[in-house]
């Protein structure tokens, strides 16, 4: 068979044909690349796709940390939604008062929209006391709350978070994002962001302006959509004078998932990770009344 030269390719009839498809394949791959690079990742879409991802998650975990002059915060706090709808927190108070005496307190709590399990895993005080008290009688044991209502715990803090976390249908995105953009939940300086890179991630710093008459509205749409029962008779119209909050929020570029939200007024900040993370959370089977275990607590310390 005899050698086709380049002349003969290129006077093949099919060619043009082959050539207008090369050329719409490179001109494609270049608007998808135009467009991820800036629409996609710009700070307006970059913001709101995190808000609605938040509502679309198998769960997260939450750190939160606070410190002043009289003490510090540290609370981890792990959410499941799903057939689970459950949550796990892990928090360590260390507090001082005016003679210097210190009181380190490490407690964990186990909760469901309708019930809270909480235990102290640590105890350490000297206030008030010559010696220190023994708390074995206390640590380790499981107090139970039941049922819940209208009443904050590991489950709800993490879902009527200043930014919410639940795993809403579509159709409930949908109509929860209209409200919240209706309501001017969230007033964002996108003048003002700032973007920081890593090896790992690119980040924007938005400041943000939370309205809470806005934002208790968005809570209570949010508790009826999961059917919580939990800020039922709450009137947001209530809130509409409330000075609005003030914070700023670190969002991960490529992934639209918060990275950290920090407080202006009181100084605490939250961190987010593990996003979509299956944690196999169960319930304590051993327990007692949370009465009961405070009441001991307080024998211990009197």
């Amino acid at each position: 068979m005899p050698n086709k030269t380049s002349r003969d390719v290129f006077n093949n009839p099919k060619m043009p044909i082959i050539l207008l498809l090369v050329s719409g394949c490179i001109i494609l791959l270049g608007a998808m690349f135009m467009w991820r690079s800036f629409v996609h990742t710009s700070p307006e879409r970059t913001f709101w796709g995190m808000v609605e991802n938040n509502l679309q998650t198998n769960g997260v975990t939450r750190h939160i940390t606070q410190e002043n002059e009289a003490g510090s915060l540290s609370q981890y706090s792990q959410i499941e939604f799903g057939a689970a709808q459950i949550a796990r927190g892990r928090t360590n108070i260390s507090q001082q008062d005016a003679s210097g005496e210190t009181t380190n307190v490490t407690s964990e709590a186990i909760s469901t929209p309708r019930k809270s399990f909480v235990r102290y895993v640590d105890i350490e005080t000297t206030a008030g006391k010559n010696e220190a008290p023994n708390f074995n009688e206390v640590i380790g044991v499981w107090g139970e709350e039941a049922p819940l209502v209208q009443s904050q715990n590991a489950f709800t803090e993490v879902v009527f978070g200043i930014i919410p976390v639940a795993d809403l249908t579509s159709a409930q995105r949908t109509e929860l994002m209209r409200f919240i953009a209706d309501n001017n939940v969230y007033d964002v300086s996108f003048d003002d962001i700032k973007r920081t890179d890593s090896d790992d991630s690119t980040v924007y710093e938005y400041p943000v302006q939370v309205n809470m008459g806005g934002y208790v509205g968005m809570l209570i749409e949010l508790d009826r959509m999961l059917g919580l029962g939990q800020l039922e008779g709450l009137d947001a119209s209530q809130y509409t004078d409330t000075p609005p909050t003030q914070i700023t929020v670190a969002v991960d570029i490529r992934s639209r998932q918060a990275r950290s939200i920090t407080f202006a007024q009181s100084g605490h900040t939250e961190r987010f990770e593990a996003y979509g993370a299956r944690l196999g959370i169960e319930t304590p089977t051993d327990t007692i009344p949370r009465p009961e275990l405070e009441e001991n607590l307080q024998n211990i310390l009197q």
